[in-house]
C-alpha cells in the first residue's frame, strides 16, 4: 500500500469515528455514558471477520483496521479496537490499545483512562451485545488472566506515554 492510500485511509478512519460520535454522544452525556455508547454502537454495529479462521488467506486487511470496522461493518480484534481508540479519543476518552492473547489466541483489546483510573475494554469479546443487556468487558477494573494474557511492563509503557494520567 502506498503511504498516500494509508494517509488516506487514516483520515477517512478519523472522519468515519467523528461521525459516529456526532451520532451517538451528547454533551449532556457524562464520560462514562459516552463511553458506554460508542462501544455500544461498535458491538452492535461491527460483525466479526470468521474468515480469519475459516479462510485466513482472503482475509482483507482492512479488517484488521479501524477502517474495516467503521466503513466496513467488519472487523478482527484489531479493526475493534483501533475503531475503539478512535471513537473513545472522538469523546476525550484516552484510550490504548493492548495486544496479548486470549484463551492462547492472540488478540488486542482496549485500556481506557475512565472514572479516574485506566480500565479494561475488549469490544470483540462483547461483539453483538447491546448495552441493555450488559457488557461482560466493558470497563474492567482488571482482566481474568485464567483468559488474557499480556505483557505487563509493555502496558506500563502505553500507560506511562500519557503524562497527563498516572
Amino acid at each position: 500500500m502506498e503511504i498516500e492510500t494509508c494517509l488516506s485511509l487514516l483520515e477517512q478512519a478519523d472522519r468515519l469515528a467523528e461521525q459516529v460520535a456526532a451520532q451517538v454522544v451528547t454533551d449532556s452525556m457524562t464520560e462514562r455514558e459516552k463511553a458506554e455508547a460508542l462501544y455500544g454502537y461498535l458491538t452492535s454495529h461491527v460483525k466479526y471477520d470468521h474468515r480469519y479462521t475459516s479462510d485466513p488467506e482472503h482475509l482483507p486487511y482492512d479488517t484488521r483496521t479501524a477502517i474495516g470496522a467503521l466503513r466496513d461493518g467488519l472487523a478482527i480484534c484489531g479493526g475493534y479496537a483501533n475503531a475503539l481508540k478512535l471513537l473513545f479519543e472522538q469523546a476525550g476518552i484516552p484510550c490504548r490499545t493492548v495486544t496479548g492473547s486470549y484463551y492462547r489466541e492472540n488478540h488486542m483489546w482496549n485500556m481506557a483512562w475512565l472514572d479516574g483510573a485506566w480500565l479494561w475494554f475488549d469490544a470483540t469479546a462483547d461483539r453483538g451485545v447491546s448495552p441493555a443487556f450488559g457488557f461482560r468487558h466493558f470497563a474492567q477494573e482488571e482482566l481474568d488472566p485464567t483468559q488474557y494474557r499480556w505483557e505487563p511492563e509493555q502496558v506500563a509503557l502505553l500507560l506511562r506515554l500519557d503524562a497527563a494520567h498516572p
